[in-house]
């Protein structure tokens, strides 16, 4: 027997949704009374076995057997006195017999699309060693996926994998004749999920796991790879078997594991998990035997990486041009000019759309923002820094009342840089400046 529990990947959240899943697993299968439907009358059989034959679903070659072996075991057993050789009772017609259905609460074939049987048939467990198997490896796959991405996002995980196989499941089996065992129930599909997700994300990290009493330690990749074969050809070696055909549960947990991969190259590709340069593609590049900011380098410097950034970059530009060009909230692009700053090293706002917005700012009388984006302005060589700081200078003096700071930003003017008009203007902000400082008007920033 091979029982997962442990693993060396680093996780960041504990397992709080995966022990809560157990408990409440636990609760429901001691709680709930299953309909199993495995001991149903010798005249809910031959009712059963008529039924099927009449649609079809039985070949008269195969319901004369089976009335054969009938005949020849139970009703003797049930229906001869073995004394008189009298029958005992006589058997009720087969159209007057009732025909149970599987478990309400568990994912019924043939009878519909139900959906609320998405979500109950994934707690159901058709008896302890199902539920114990089953809670083994949600706590294995279950620590190991809620540690990377913490219990909502885990959550969501667990009941998307859950709910979209049984819509699969219970449509792919929309037209299958029922029965009262044409049912399916468990979290395997889940599970086969989360062990799906767990290769994808730490296919070179251990899973410690005992065999019988003996620890071993075995590669997500390898552990998962291997049930997950296993499980496909094995449902496909007893697809079909017997009189009526339904994928074997094997199969199914097959299901579970395709849905899981979407679900993990998914978080992979929108980077929604951190998985330490340990998953599949950063192990496949080597990225995991180097150091944090050798792998950060590489990543930074491939081409795809700079493609997608590229594009990024533009739609943030495009977005900031849209928001100057309706001219009704500057702030806005200004903050969206700093995210992106602060998100990508090579983002540069084109002096065009920063010269707008200082002055989308200043005419909106948006002083503080204007000086705060102003002073942004000059963190980097820019073309028309002293055409700005003759704008600064005057929201200083004429909106701010700040005649030294005023004539402190016009020092660091190059006079000989401007145009007449500019010059002529730097001369007049200077000359009222030194008026106000002359004339003790309170200057509220300082000197």
């Amino acid at each position: 027997m091979l029982l997962p529990y442990s693993t060396d990947a680093t996780l960041y959240h504990l397992p709080i949704a995966t022990v809560s899943l157990i408990v409440v697993n636990t609760l429901i299968f001691f709680a709930y009374p299953l309909r199993t439907n495995d001991d149903l009358s010798i005249e809910q059989v031959i009712a059963l076995v008529h039924e099927l034959h009449e649609n079809g679903a039985l070949s008269d070659e195969e319901f004369n057997q089976i009335e054969e072996d009938a005949e020849q075991e139970e009703a003797e057993e049930f229906l001869i006195d073995e004394e008189t050789g009298e029958e005992e009772f006589e058997l009720e017609a087969p159209e007057d017999v009732s025909i149970p259905a599987p478990d309400p609460l568990s994912l019924q074939y043939g009878r519909g699309l139900l959906p609320w049987q998405w979500v109950t048939s994934n707690f159901l467990h058709a008896d302890i060693f199902h539920l114990v198997g089953n809670m083994i490896w949600l706590w294995t796959f279950g620590l190991i996926v809620e540690g990377k991405i913490g219990w909502k996002h885990f959550l969501f995980v667990f009941f998307g994998i859950g709910i979209s196989e049984c819509f699969i499941e219970q449509t792919l089996m929309l037209f299958s004749y029922p029965t009262p065992w044409s049912c399916s129930l468990g979290a395997s599909s889940i599970i086969f999920g989360l062990m799906a997700i767990s290769m994808l994300w730490i296919p070179a990290n251990d899973i410690q796991c005992l065999i019988i009493i003996w620890p071993w330690s075995f590669p997500a990749a390898g552990l998962g790879g291997f049930y997950l074969i296993y499980s496909v050809v094995l449902g496909l070696m007893f697809y079909g078997e017997g009189v009526l055909e339904t994928p074997g549960t094997d199969l199914l947990h097959a299901l579970g594991g395709v849905i899981g991969v979407g679900v993990g190259m998914a978080f992979l590709k929108y980077d929604l998990v951190d998985c330490d340069n340990w998953d599949i593609f950063s192990v496949w590049a080597g990225k995991h035997r180097m150091s944090r900011e050798e792998a950060h380098e590489m990543t930074v410097n491939s081409e795809p990486f700079q493609a997608k950034q590229k594009v990024q970059i533009e739609n943030g530009l495009n977005q900031i041009r849209e928001l100057l060009q309706q001219g009704q909230a500057p702030q806005l692009a200004y903050r969206a000019h700093i995210s992106m700053q602060q998100k990508y090293e090579g983002w540069h706002l084109p002096d065009a759309e920063f010269l707008l917005i200082i002055k989308q700012l200043s005419d909106q009388q948006m002083f503080d923002e204007a000086i705060q984006a102003i002073n942004e302005y000059f963190r980097t060589p820019r073309a028309k820094q002293n055409q700005v700081r003759l704008k600064q200078a005057a929201i200083l003096l004429n909106n701010m009342q700040s005649p030294a700071q005023a004539l402190s930003t016009l020092a660091k003017v190059n006079a000989s840089e401007l145009n007449d008009r500019e010059r002529a203007f730097y001369r007049q902000l200077a000359k009222k400046a030194e008026s106000m400082k002359d004339d003790d008007v309170l200057d509220l920033l300082g000197d």
